[in-house]
């Protein structure tokens, strides 16, 4: 997997080499495995990618495109590696522009394909970003968004992972507690009204209030969760979506 740029002649943020390392990085490269296989079948296309970080997954793809447009905001120097790579690759189809997803400066109906991963449940106002994203996306465009699943028994193993993996502070930071109650209802009962919606993370984010607020514009053709596609919901990681554009 992703091995048409050398990873070690890449500019690739210490965010991205985190999340991938060990037994706790599986599902993120699995993902990304999953990711590669349902994008390499686009092909020549004008694609803009919200939430490219340094892309350490659009290299796979960028040879194969039209054009590709990067759009995030320059956390953990993601858009300087970015950018760095862009100049090291000569990539004159490559363009990379540091802007929140709500506010998108850019025309109209002007993307063919358009990726967002892993992005949804941090943003400000996700009603918004969708709403910018059917704005520039073309007639018939496809949509593809990946997402964590934050309700089911695998909240619950997530909330243990997370402490493993950042036990030094993780339960002080206000936005990652849930109560009792909270985990229960989300744990239990996959029931994410009564869980406290905190912006910019996981908690209280709820995939299939996004597929309900993109469906008036456009069809959800294809889900595939992950890491094992044929699991429920409850037990998943997160789940890739695939939406084609109504006319």
């Amino acid at each position: 997997m992703m091995n048409s740029v050398k990873e070690c002649e890449y500019s690739t943020s210490e965010y991205s080499k985190r999340i991938l390392k060990g037994t706790l990085g599986y599902p993120h490269r699995k993902r990304f495995e999953d990711l590669l296989k349902i994008c390499t079948e686009y092909k020549n296309m004008r694609v803009l990618d919200i939430g490219c970080h340094d892309f350490f997954f659009e290299k796979e793809i960028i040879n194969y495109q039209k054009m590709l447009v990067g759009c995030d905001l320059d956390w953990e120097s993601g858009l300087y590696c970015a950018n760095d790579n862009i100049k090291k690759y000569m990539w004159d189809n490559v363009y990379v522009i540091a802007s929140m997803g709500e506010c998108l400066p850019l025309k109209d109906d002007s993307f063919d394909l358009i990726l967002c991963f892993e992005t949804l449940e941090h943003a400000d106002d996700e009603y918004k970003m969708l709403k910018e994203i059917d704005r520039v996306s073309a007639k018939n465009a496809t949509l593809i968004i990946s997402a964590p699943i934050e309700f089911g028994i695998i909240l619950l193993f997530k909330q243990v992972f997370r402490y493993i993996a950042h036990h030094d502070y993780y339960f002080d930071i206000k936005q990652n507690r849930y109560s009792f109650k909270e985990l229960l209802h989300a744990g239990v009962f996959c029931n994410l009204e009564r869980v406290s919606r905190i912006k910019y993370c996981h908690k209280g984010y709820d995939y299939r209030n996004t597929v309900e607020m993109l469906s008036s514009r456009f069809e959800l053709i294809q889900k595939i969760n992950t890491p094992f596609e044929w699991m429920l919901d409850r037990l998943s990681y997160g789940t890739i979506l695939i939406f084609q554009k109504i006319d």
